[in-house]
């Protein structure tokens, strides 16, 4: 009440000094014609002459008036509540000027409500294009400035909130922190090259040309593959998985260890036997015209040092012969006893 008396006060001073009415001690406007001021009996309105006049100007709506917290309309009534004064907690100013409770199908936005009977308390969450405080406003989840205020909008990757088909959301399009730029976590085969990634095409498929640990499919990737036997992630030879991916072993075309040589192969006689040295007698292979290949050139222990079986007429003079020239000619200087030749040497 105090506040809508200095309301009035003032306006009658303002309406003095416009029209240059003389005021008594009772702050009333008296002017040179005498007007007498009458009360029209409405809080809403100023009573005062001017320029002879008695006139009852409407107080700007939304003021006090009365008791009990009433406001003044925009016709100059003392009403319950207008607009959005008079009413408090989760009420809201009625057509016919009286607060009654919000609810969530009263066609209107009020309450907690984000938009019309959307949002807020309201079961309804408010559709994409609505206006929205938060975020829990809205069926997408999502409440962004969209340049005219807050509004909700449809799910993307990188509005830091997870829906539709993100596996994650961080707010962001920076691959390797965690969540990568399609919202999904940093790790390799979900399509996204971050880290010490040399590719990622989405998938855990070995052999398609990106394997499930993320580099090229090769041999030395560490990923078994097509014709592989072995892939232990290096190019080293001799460590059980050789440089072609295979098990290290002579004949798989590797030279590793102790191996002279590897043709990739078993067959003897090819220039590399085996066991993988070089084709030669005394090799340890029998191979191309050899009778035999003890593995070493000793001669007289069973296979001599041109990989013949010891004997008297194999070209090697071994054990008690005196000679050897490799055939059983009697008379051609080494007899078929492997003796000189000799009258008593028994030939």
């Amino acid at each position: 009440m105090g506040i809508f008396l200095r309301q009035r006060a003032t306006l009658v001073v303002w309406l003095c000094s416009m029209f240059v009415a003389a005021c008594g001690d009772d702050s009333q406007p008296v002017n040179q014609n005498q007007c007498q001021v009458v009360s029209d009996g409405n809080d809403c309105t100023i009573d005062a002459c001017i320029n002879g006049v008695l006139v009852h100007t409407p107080l700007q709506a939304g003021s006090t008036c009365g008791t009990g917290g009433n406001v003044c309309d925009d016709a100059a009534r003392c009403v319950e509540c207008f607009g959005n004064a008079g009413c408090t907690g989760n009420q809201y100013c009625s057509a016919n000027n009286t607060c009654v409770a919000a609810t969530c199908t009263d066609g209107m936005r009020n309450g907690s409500e984000g938009d019309v009977d959307c949002g807020g308390t309201c079961a309804t969450r408010c559709s994409d294009g609505a206006t929205c405080a938060s975020a829990g406003d809205c069926s997408s989840g999502v409440c962004a400035n969209n340049g005219s205020g807050l509004h909700c909008a449809a799910p993307t990757c990188g509005d830091n909130v997870v829906n539709g088909t993100d596996g994650c959301d961080d707010g962001n399009t920076t691959n390797g922190d965690g969540c990568d730029n399609n919202c999904r976590p940093t790790g390799c085969g979900n399509g996204v090259i971050a880290g010490t990634e040399v590719c990622d095409d989405g998938n855990a498929t070995n052999g398609d040309g990106c394997d499930n640990n993320c580099t090229t499919t090769a041999c030395g990737n560490g990923v078994m593959t097509g014709a592989e036997v072995c892939d232990d992630g290096n190019t080293m030879n001799g460590d059980g998985c050789d440089n072609n991916c295979t098990a290290t072993a002579c004949g798989n075309g590797v030279v590793a260890g102790t191996e002279a040589c590897d043709d990739g192969n078993t067959m003897n006689g090819d220039g590399c036997d085996n066991n993988c040295t070089a084709t030669a007698c005394g090799n340890g292979v029998v191979a191309g015209t050899e009778v035999c290949d003890d593995g070493n050139t000793t001669n007289g222990d069973g296979c001599d040092s041109n990989c013949t079986a010891t004997a008297c007429g194999n070209g090697v003079v071994a054990g008690t012969e005196a000679c050897d020239d490799g055939n059983a000619t009697n008379g051609d200087g080494c007899d078929n006893n492997c003796t000189a030749t000799a009258c008593g040497n028994g030939v």
